[in-house]
């Protein structure tokens, strides 16, 4: 990515989100716009249909982009952007939201 990602410790969670989400659309090849894409629905299944192999891109994004390290266990809290925005805020200790 070009862009400079916001610093998570003073975005806020809409900046992180939208970050996150220009980050995954352009690295998971999403044919999908930003907008369409809501800040509570579900990543996988019925909600963007994303699977296993999208869970390691996602983590590969807070790592890279966010400097927050993942674990294995912390990819199952990522159900929805909100949670995602959440997980990247709690590890810096920032209560922006």
């Amino acid at each position: 990515m070009n862009a400079q990602a916001p610093h998570p410790d003073t975005a806020s969670k809409s900046e992180i989100i939208e970050k996150f989400k220009a980050c995954l659309i352009e690295r998971a090849k999403l044919q999908r716009p930003p907008e369409s894409m809501a800040h509570d629905v579900p990543l996988f299944g019925d909600g963007l249909g994303l699977d296993s192999v999208d869970a390691l891109l996602m983590a590969l994004i807070v790592e890279t982009e966010f400097g927050v390290a993942v674990t294995d266990d912390d990819i199952f809290a990522f159900t929805s952007l909100n949670d995602i925005a959440d997980f990247i805020l709690s590890r810096n200790g920032s209560a922006a939201a």
